[in-house]
């Protein structure tokens, strides 16, 4: 059951009437899901490259800035290696070390590459979430369904 609506979801991510604005909703939805805090969409016109950042605290102690990159693709054409540079730009705007590259398609080789060679330059932790994981993270910890309507 669980592998049908992970299937079920990634489809609908990738075939329905879901816009890029859509998906960074989607995405800032399952950031808040995930914890997060003060979860914002950048307006794309102050945009450096982080789409959407969230404030995540540990045990009411640490506090970190995750900065993610939305890419809403289809299974084909890979997210290609640019898309890496642009999470690492928006990284350096937003003062984040840790970043999500997220979509709902796939990732070529080229961009994990690149992700590897950018972490060991720069000390950033970057994460590569595909359409398949994503939609494994909205069915398994579900959504606030209230945050997928909000106006930005």
């Amino acid at each position: 059951l669980r592998q049908k609506l992970v299937q079920d979801t990634l489809e609908e991510m990738r075939t329905g009437r879901q816009d890029s604005f859509g998906f960074e909703k989607l995405v800032k939805s399952v950031l808040q899901s995930l914890g997060g805090e003060n979860v914002t969409i950048v307006p794309r016109s102050k945009d450096q490259g982080a789409d959407i950042t969230a404030l995540f605290t540990v045990a009411d102690t640490f506090s970190f800035t995750v900065a993610a990159q939305a890419k809403h693709y289809r299974e084909t054409p890979e997210v290609p290696p640019k898309d890496v540079e642009q999470l690492r730009d928006g990284m350096d705007a937003e003062g984040a070390t840790l970043g999500w590259l997220v979509t709902s398609g796939t990732f070529s080789e080229e961009t994990e590459e690149l992700k590897n060679e950018i972490e060991d330059e720069t000390g950033y932790e970057i994460q590569l979430v595909d359409g398949e994981q994503l939609a494994a993270l909205i069915v398994d910890g579900g959504l606030r369904a209230a945050s997928l309507t909000e106006d930005e």
